[in-house]
């Protein structure tokens, strides 16, 4: 007990020590990953203040506006963890009655951040780019056989044409699973706005012309939304 007393005391005052040099130095301190924002609200098992809420959106916003949504192999994930926190934020801040006409409301200011990056980044009229199971190697490869080992062709040209093709395969593969994600994101969110303007709770803090107005910024979301309303009397 004595060791952990002592661990946590050494701990403390490293703490302590970190916030007095960044304020001394004026440097601001980091803020969370979309990842961490995520897991804090999904360990805070519901219980979490307006302040905190809005806390976490200003974080929110700030990470999103320095994130990339270029196709990598964990972009995917980031643009999956942004959207549940958009998610989380909006569900939150719409339990305590946030009202879709305050333009400066920060949950709406991130999630506006969020659909502007998500929107950037959609391709549209997108068409899946061609993915093969097995990569073939060039035309005149000796024992040449589709998803052979790279490092059993001797001939350096061949290889090298060989490994860009893999590399494509995996490009487009990326790009796809993206583009897919980006559009599951948006969607999640512009459900959300639809189903709060038509919930009895909603009042008019969430009528379908301001709806459309915060969020149809482009063809897709306006297709989409046309959709959600139309399936409904409102």
């Amino acid at each position: 007990m004595k060791i952990n007393k002592k661990s946590n005391l050494i701990s403390f005052s490293l703490w302590v020590t970190i916030a007095l040099v960044n304020w001394a130095s004026g440097t601001e301190p980091m803020h969370p990953t979309i990842l961490e924002l995520r897991q804090s609200f999904e360990q805070s098992g519901g219980k979490v203040t307006i302040l905190e809420i809005e806390a976490k959106a200003r974080q929110f916003r700030e990470v999103i506006g320095t994130t990339n949504f270029s196709p990598s192999s964990d972009v995917e994930k980031v643009i999956r963890d942004a959207g549940a926190v958009a998610v989380a934020l909006f569900n939150y801040k719409s339990a305590k009655n946030m009202n879709i006409s305050d333009t400066n409301e920060p949950t709406l200011l991130a999630i506006d951040s969020l659909l502007e990056k998500v929107n950037a980044a959609i391709v549209k009229d997108w068409k899946d780019l061609p993915v093969l199971l097995n990569v073939s190697p060039p035309s005149g490869t000796p024992r040449g056989a589709a998803g052979m080992n790279p490092n059993a062709i001797a001939d350096p040209k061949i290889k090298q044409e060989y490994l860009d093709r893999i590399a494509e395969n995996q490009n487009n593969n990326l790009k796809n699973r993206q583009q897919k994600e980006l559009r599951d994101v948006r969607r999640k969110i512009l459900l959300i706005a639809y189903g709060l303007s038509v919930s009895n709770d909603s009042n008019e803090r969430w009528g379908r012309p301001q709806v459309y107005a915060r969020f149809a910024k482009d063809e897709e979301s306006k297709v989409l939304l046309d959709q959600a309303f139309g399936s409904s009397r409102k």
